[in-house]
């Protein structure tokens, strides 16, 4: 008895000791389930990952904190973000069995966290006995939030009668199985919903960057910039997803006013025009990976973002704080803060952009050329090596820094 009373002590002060970090141990097992769990954020879109984030937080922190206090696993109550995302599930008609992945690869996660902290700060003669009762206690949490999921979900879904209909019916359903590979009636859908799913698709992905944003006042701005017609549902998490048709390429016209508009707190990514039932997933795709690139940076620009413009940045910043640190290597003292690099980095940007010409540099930037010479030695001076010895990397670097507002 007294020591299991001893044992009890040292596993609330060892999880007192790991409690302030939740938040950095959430972090890691976000990152650690998104890789292993794709399908729980297609694309890695802002909103959900953020949603994600915020769930695995208040449940790090129910089960550290119930360690620290001496609170039983059973009277955890599921968080509510977890409650958001499987409403968010089931009032998008989506399978929980992500959710149920996720909390699987997430408790692995965790306790490979847990006990590698236990092991930092627990003697040899008490170590088995505080695996042993923390581990009971991770497995009893983790199954009443699968169990939870499961019943909740199982809830939303009966108490819609929508939702559990044989097949689609209301306008998102519709457009979710037109998201799926399942097979579909292409003209009974198209009929349905009043668009033409045969011509070129580009989809648009519009969510918000500051509280009370007026993200479908925003989207409407940029589909009334198109001026075809097009195909708007409501998404996750406060984001809106919309589909503009052509019977042809649109114009290039098109994304230099959608390029040009500035929108009030909303970051929309747009795909590129794809043709039939296979472009509207693609282009869906590409328009939320666009939209995650652009809000990379700490303060993004509210803006239209076409996919093509960033591709190239997508590849090289899916793993961030690797880009950062290759790009930190490649410009060296370039990549400091400050006015003078910034503009100096600029500056080489569109010399590189112009293949070195040096005089339509110039004329972009509205400087003189011997201005442009000045700042490329002033550059290479930082760089410690010529602007033409690695212009490869430099650019990636360059691009890399814009991508994510700084290194």
């Amino acid at each position: 008895m007294a020591g299991e009373m001893e044992s009890s002590k040292i596993v609330r002060r060892v999880a007192r000791e790991l409690l302030p970090r939740t938040k950095e141990v959430a972090t890691e097992i976000t990152e650690h389930v998104l890789h292993a769990v794709p399908g729980l954020a297609p694309g890695w879109a802002t909103d959900e990952v953020q949603l994600i984030q915020e769930s695995n937080e208040q449940n790090c922190g129910a089960f550290l904190a119930t360690l620290a206090f001496g609170v039983g696993s059973g009277s955890i109550e599921p968080p509510a973000a977890t409650r958001r995302l499987v409403r968010d599930l089931a009032a998008a008609g989506e399978s929980p069995r992500h959710v149920l992945r996720g909390y699987r690869v997430g408790q692995e996660r965790l306790w490979r966290i847990w006990s590698d902290h236990v092991h930092s700060c627990v003697s040899d003669t008490e170590l088995y006995e505080i695996l042993r009762a923390s581990s009971t206690h991770l497995f009893d949490f983790v199954d009443q939030a699968s169990q939870f999921v499961v019943e909740e979900y199982e809830r939303l879904v009966a108490s819609s009668p929508s939702l559990s209909a044989d097949g689609p019916d209301t306008r998102e359903e519709l457009i979710r199985a037109l998201l799926g590979s399942d097979p579909v009636d292409l003209p009974e859908i198209e009929e349905r919903l009043a668009y033409a799913l045969t011509d070129i698709h580009v989809a648009l992905f519009a969510a918000p960057r500051e509280e009370s944003a007026p993200t479908r006042r925003e989207l409407q701005r940029v589909i009334e910039a198109a001026g075809v017609p097009a195909l708007v549902a409501p998404g996750r998490a406060d984001t809106w997803w919309a589909w503009l048709s052509w019977p042809s390429l649109p114009p290039a016209e098109f994304w230099a006013r959608i390029g040009s508009l500035s929108l009030a707190g909303v970051v929309i990514g747009a795909g590129e025009p794809i043709p039939g039932r296979d472009g509207f997933r693609r282009s869906h795709m590409q328009a939320r990976l666009a939209h995650t690139i652009a809000t990379l940076r700490t303060h993004p620009r509210p803006a239209a973002v076409r996919y093509r413009d960033i591709e190239i940045a997508a590849l090289l910043c899916g793993d961030p704080e690797w880009a950062r640190r290759m790009a930190a290597e490649r410009l060296g003292s370039l990549a400091a803060s400050g006015d003078v690099q910034e503009r100096l980095r600029e500056t080489l940007r569109v010399v590189l952009r112009h293949g070195h010409n040096r005089a339509q540099a110039a004329k972009e930037l509205n400087i003189h050329h011997k201005t442009v010479g000045y700042r490329i030695a002033q550059a290479e001076k930082l760089l410690d090596r010529p602007l033409t010895y690695d212009t490869f990397d430099i650019e990636i670097a360059l691009l890399i820094e814009e991508t994510l507002g700084g290194l």
